[in-house]
């Protein structure tokens, strides 16, 4: 079910694979895909490797653990494979492995506090990393630790040649998840691949020519955006799983913004516990009804997070403000991969239908 539902039930699997899903689901990805027998991967060390790195997940974070890792992996396994993007022939298999590790790792040792609160507060990540995507430097930093080290090291030797290439494809990606970066990278994308000649098909054709003469660095913003999509997946989750996510993110969102209280610092946007409910059903209704509103959101990338922003303070709780992050976010970022995979549409049609749920109020009524 994992290697072909783009509405995999990842919270009944973690039910079923208590402590281990993580781990259980990228190896059998990985071995499912053929990719430990083509690279000859050191299974042990792979199974080992894997738990070490779920370990690393902290399961009292309410939206950065292992689970949610364990949904980024397998819906970038959908894209990957069912998505239209491998058939396209825009990624080799070394770059696969690449993104399956990317979406294994992306939150390594996330403490449950954003950037933002380390860089006002001089974390010790922040001072590492100089105020530049202090969490993200880490979790490429830290599990590329676990990656070398003697017991976890699974890749052969005869591989060595191709771990440059492997780290290279992660570094990009885990660094675009940054959100900071995120309407940068979709313009840019946009930019890049508005030229770009199509099948009738869009680009799911076996046809690799169509891709020589895109530029690398091109193809690095399509490798990004594929893991950014991932890692907001639960956008396009059936609904039930779609609003577990949305009520555990809004919680972990709370407790930071009762660390920043209790630290003298200004709570941030949608993490004022004391707020939640304080909705302006008026800005609600403005956002989500602007006509042309993807449009201009993929446009004029820097007004729509200066916009997201104002619609953040004035709306009190996160799962008030979801039909703003659907717009402005979510579904530009979809519909731009779309527009190049068309085999892809499956995840469109998931968020269109969690969006009606917010739209109508539907989302109330279901029970997690």
């Amino acid at each position: 079910d994992a290697e072909s539902n783009w509405q995999f039930d990842i919270f009944a699997y973690a039910e079923a694979t208590p402590g281990n899903s993580l781990s259980m689901l990228t190896f059998h990805l990985l071995k499912s895909t053929g990719l430990v027998q083509e690279f000859e991967l050191n299974e042990p060390k792979l199974t080992a490797c894997l738990r070490k790195i779920e370990s690393g997940y902290d399961p009292a974070n309410p939206y950065h653990n292992s689970i949610h890792v364990a949904s980024v992996v397998q819906m970038t396994h959908m894209l990957l494979v069912h998505g239209g993007v491998l058939k396209s022939k825009v990624m080799n298999r070394t770059q696969q492995l690449a993104t399956y590790w990317s979406a294994t790792v992306h939150d390594y040792e996330h403490g449950g506090l954003n950037n933002d609160f380390l860089i006002k507060t001089a974390h010790p990540l922040a001072i590492t990393y100089n105020d530049s995507s202090p969490l993200e430097n880490h979790h490429l930093a830290a599990s590329s630790r676990v990656l070398y080290m003697p017991e976890y090291c699974f890749p052969p030797k005869e591989m060595a040649g191709h771990l440059i290439g492997l780290r290279s494809t992660c570094i990009s990606q885990v660094l675009g998840t940054d959100m900071k970066k995120h309407f940068e990278i979709l313009s840019r994308f946009q930019a890049a691949f508005k030229q770009v000649p199509r099948s009738p098909g869009g680009h799911n054709s076996t046809d690799d020519t169509k891709w020589d003469s895109t530029k690398v660095e091109d193809k690095t913003l399509l490798h990004q955006m594929i893991l950014k999509c991932a890692d907001i997946g639960h956008l396009a989750a059936a609904p039930r799983t779609h609003k577990r996510w949305a009520i555990q993110l809004e919680e972990e969102f709370f407790r930071q913004g009762d660390k920043e209280r209790s630290v003298g610092l200004t709570v941030s946007p949608l993490m004022d516990r004391n707020q939640q409910g304080n909705n302006n059903s008026r800005i609600v209704s403005s956002i989500s009804t602007s006509a042309g509103i993807m449009r201009l959101a993929i446009d004029n990338a820097i007004w729509w997070s200066r916009a997201l922003h104002r619609f953040a303070c004035s709306v009190g709780g996160m799962t008030r403000s979801q039909l703003g992050f659907f717009n402005i976010v979510g579904a530009p970022l979809f519909m731009a991969v779309i527009e190049l995979f068309e085999d892809a549409q499956p995840m469109m049609q998931g968020l269109q239908a969690n969006y009606h749920h917010w739209e109508s109020g539907k989302i109330a009524e279901l029970t997690i």
